[in-house]
């Protein structure tokens, strides 16, 4: 080999190591910008993650008011049912026990043979007003 030849190769060589060496280096610069990048993202992951985490808690917070305030709906929708129960009871007995002092009040008048002379003003003396403030006679048109 002579030293034209050798001294080429020499050339060559050295021409591929300079260029190794700076793909070599853009390739370590390019890391180095994704290293960046990705700590970047990570950042904006870590604020965005506990923004989430905070709607999330709002959210359980929310859904746990709705859920009380659905119960409470219920105890009231079941009170309320129950109060009208007891009215209904209520006033059946009322009318029942009204017909009953009624019936007393007409059976007592029938036998009275001075019914119509003491009450000339056709009320009774006992008679007690019922819920809506009349009297049996006024109420029923007596």
């Amino acid at each position: 080999m002579n030293t034209d030849t050798v001294m080429w190769i020499v050339i060559a060589v050295v021409a591929v190591l300079v260029v190794a060496a700076v793909v070599l280096a853009l390739m370590r610069r390019r890391a180095t910008q994704h290293r960046k990048q990705a700590e970047e993202i990570r950042t904006d992951a870590r604020q965005k993650s506990f923004e989430a985490g905070r709607q999330e808690a709002l959210a359980n917070e929310s859904a746990a008011e709705a859920r009380i305030a659905a119960a409470e709906a219920d105890a009231k929708r079941a009170e309320a049912q129950r109060l009208q129960h007891e009215a209904g009871a209520a006033g059946a007995e009322a009318t029942t026990a009204r017909a009953e002092v009624n019936e007393q009040w007409n059976r007592a008048d029938a036998l009275d043979p001075d019914h119509n002379a003491k009450n000339a003003d056709d009320t009774h003396p006992r008679e007690v007003p019922d819920a809506g403030g009349q009297t049996p006679r006024h109420r029923d048109g007596h």
